[in-house]
C-alpha cells in the first residue's frame, strides 16, 4: 500500500455563509450555460451574472435547489447548477459537494446520500430523512476542505462468484470499510462505509488472470459523488472468464479518497415543493 497523499483543494468561494439509505436514490446536478435570467427568457444575461434564485458557490458557478419532494418516508432535494453569462461551461468544472444539510422549522438533518447522474452529467438529487415544513427549508452545501487519498490491492485465488467481507483501508487517520465486495460473472457489487471523516469516494478495478474484468461506476464518465456510505455496482468491462474447476487469479485494486476536513459552507434556499 502506498503512503496516503494530502491535497489542499483550492476552492475560491465568492459567497461564504452559508450518500443509500439502504439503496440510495439517484442524485443528479444539471450544469448548463445561462443565457438569460429565469424570470425573462427573452432577456440576455449580463456577462458575469447568475440568474435569479441561484447562489454563487465558486467562480462563475451558481446553484439552486429547484425541487423538494417530502413525505413521511423521506425527503429528496433536486439541485441544478448554472454558469454565469459569458462563461463557457466547458472551461468550468462542476462543483463537488462533500456533504449537505437541510434546515427547516423541525430542525436540521444531514443527508442520507447523494449520487451523480449518468444521463445528465454534473447535476444532483440528495436524500434526507423526513422533515417538517419543507417549503421553508434551507439547504447547506459543505465543500471539501482537505482530501487524503490512498490505494490498496487485494489478491484472491477463487472461483466465481466470490466475496470479500469487512476489509478495512486506512487513509491517513481515517478508515474506509468495505462491508462486502461480491465478484460474479456479470461484474458484481460493493457496499462500503466511512468510519470517520466528512465523506469519501471509493473506486475499484478488478482483473482476472491479468485481464481487466470489472470497474466501479454507473456507466458514465462522471466523478462519483462524496458519501459516507454507498452501495455500488461493478460494471463488467471484459469478457466473462471461461468455466473452470481451477480457481482464478483475481486482483482487486481499491482507490479511496476521504474528505478529512470540511471547507466553506454555502446556504441555498429551497425553490419549490412537491407532495408525496
Amino acid at each position: 500500500m502506498s503512503e496516503p497523499t494530502t491535497e489542499e483543494v483550492p476552492w475560491k468561494i465568492p459567497v461564504s455563509a452559508a450518500i443509500l439509505g439502504a439503496l440510495l436514490t439517484a442524485i443528479y446536478v444539471i450544469f448548463t450555460i445561462v443565457n438569460a435570467p429565469t424570470e425573462d427568457p427573452d432577456a440576455v444575461a449580463e456577462s458575469g451574472t447568475l440568474p435569479s434564485g441561484h447562489v454563487a458557490v465558486m467562480n462563475n458557478v451558481g446553484m439552486r435547489a429547484d425541487v423538494l419532494r417530502s413525505s413521511s418516508e423521506g425527503t429528496t432535494v433536486f439541485v441544478s447548477s448554472v454558469v454565469s453569462g459569458g462563461t463557457d461551461p466547458g472551461t468550468t468544472s462542476p462543483v463537488a459537494v462533500a456533504t449537505w444539510e437541510l434546515a427547516s422549522t423541525g430542525g436540521n438533518v444531514s443527508m442520507i446520500g447523494q449520487s451523480l447522474a449518468s444521463a445528465t452529467p454534473a447535476a444532483v438529487t440528495i436524500d434526507f430523512p423526513p422533515v417538517q415544513d419543507g417549503g421553508s427549508s434551507t439547504l447547506t452545501a459543505t465543500l471539501p476542505g482537505k482530501i487524503e487519498e490512498a490505494d490498496d490491492v487485494l489478491t484472491i485465488s477463487a472461483g466465481l462468484p466470490t466475496a470479500v467481507v469487512d476489509h478495512r483501508i486506512t487513509v491517513g487517520d481515517h478508515v474506509v470499510v468495505v462491508d462486502e465486495l461480491v465478484i460474479d460473472e456479470q461484474g458484481g457489487w460493493m457496499q462500503w462505509h466511512l468510519e470517520s471523516g466528512v465523506a469519501a469516494k471509493l473506486d475499484v478495478v478488478v482483473s482476472i488472470d491479468g485481464l481487466a474484468f470489472a470497474v466501479s461506476g454507473d456507466g458514465s464518465d462522471a466523478e462519483p459523488a462524496w458519501n459516507q456510505r454507498r452501495v455500488m455496482q461493478l460494471l463488467r468491462v471484459g469478457t466473462a472468464p471461461p468455466e473452470s474447476d481451477s480457481p482464478f487469479n483475481i486482483t482487486v485494486e481499491l482507490y479511496p479518497a476521504v474528505v478529512t476536513a470540511p471547507g466553506d459552507s454555502i446556504e441555498i434556499p429551497i425553490g419549490s415543493v412537491a407532495g408525496p
